[in-house]
């Protein structure tokens, strides 16, 4: 991983501040083969014999959507709008696309969603392997590429900037096209704290702007595999300081002896976004123990690394922090 992930750095409130490179963590986008003319309805069908194909195929985790891979409240959302909804593994980082064919309304025939950031560009090669695969016709050229320089295909796209070790109430938004600034509409937490705050777009702009906690939302989030499912008793408790620092690499390198490539533990079971949520707790009070400690530093910086081999995405933007203590 790149130090150049961070864009800025700064001293603030007797800390320091870190601005990250922006990664779209969300891209949505669709076809409805309306430009294949009379051929329209025929290769519709042969793509979605592909898909069904793809099923069986060794090698390739592709499988219909279900309660168990997807959620059951992500699920009915799917079955709602499409008849034939599939999810496509990259076992590398265990990131999920969505592949959705034919719409039950008046939806395009082919809807994907995915998250670029977490794919990293072998799951993103990956992926556009795999659906230039299910287009194969020979009827018409149709492709990754494409549909996605069909300006009309990209429905959604989220971008994220990262910022370490910022508060909500020093943060003012602004209209780059007007240079305006907008109005903010907070949004606070029961002890009063400002979690989110959205930024008010004007009238003729659909786009949103907002800014959110990540590091809380990381343990709201939380889920320890222990107690079924639920949110740790000991979570809110849990309040790191720089004397844990060793406690806890010692702890996360005991578990991935442990585990060394489930990422059911690390990913779906949230263990490394916990790991990484105390790691950036510690990182945002700048640890003065790390830049002194450099086989302490080595060892925090090795966890990482193999947490971002895993798939663990919090991992990746710590990684940049933790290089340039």
């Amino acid at each position: 991983m790149a130090p150049d992930r961070i864009v800025d750095r700064y001293d603030y409130r007797e800390a320091k501040l870190f601005i990250l490179r922006p990664i779209i963590d969300k891209l949505v986008f669709e076809y409805n083969f309306s430009d294949c003319g009379s051929h329209k309805r025929k290769i519709q069908e042969i793509v979605l014999k592909a898909a069904k194909k793809a099923i069986k195929k060794k090698g390739i985790a592709f499988q219909e959507a279900t309660e168990k891979n997807v959620g059951g409240k992500r699920l009915y959302y799917l079955n709602k709008h499409y008849l034939h909804n599939f999810v496509l593994l990259y076992k590398p980082t265990g990131a999920k696309i969505i592949i959705q064919i034919k719409a039950k309304k008046r939806l395009a025939f082919l809807r994907c969603e995915l998250n670029p950031a977490r794919l990293g560009n072998g799951g993103m090669t990956f992926f556009r392997s795999f659906l230039n695969g299910i287009l194969a016709n020979d009827l018409k050229d149709i492709s990754f590429d494409t549909i996605a320089k069909k300006a009309k295909s990209i429905k959604r796209i989220d971008i994220a900037v990262d910022m370490l070790g910022v508060d909500a109430s020093d943060l003012e938004g602004r209209y780059v096209y007007k240079d305006k600034k907008l109005k903010k509409e907070p949004i606070q937490n029961d002890t009063g704290r400002t979690e989110t705050m959205y930024f008010q777009m004007p009238e003729n702009d659909k786009n949103e702007a907002y800014w959110y906690n990540k590091k809380q939302e990381i343990k709201d989030n939380a889920k320890d595999p222990i107690d079924g499912g639920q949110q740790s008793p000991y979570g809110k408790a849990l309040s790191p300081k720089p004397k844990h620092l060793q406690f806890i690499v010692t702890a996360a390198r005991t578990w991935l002896s442990a585990y060394p490539d489930d990422s059911v533990f690390w990913i779906d079971h949230a263990i490394g976004r916990r790991v990484c949520a105390l790691f950036e707790t510690l990182l945002s009070q700048a640890v003065p123990a790390l830049p002194e400690d450099m086989a302490l530093k080595k060892e925090a910086g090795d966890i990482l690394a193999d947490l971002v081999r895993i798939g663990v995405a919090e991992a990746h933007r710590l990684e940049e922090v933790l290089i340039n203590l």
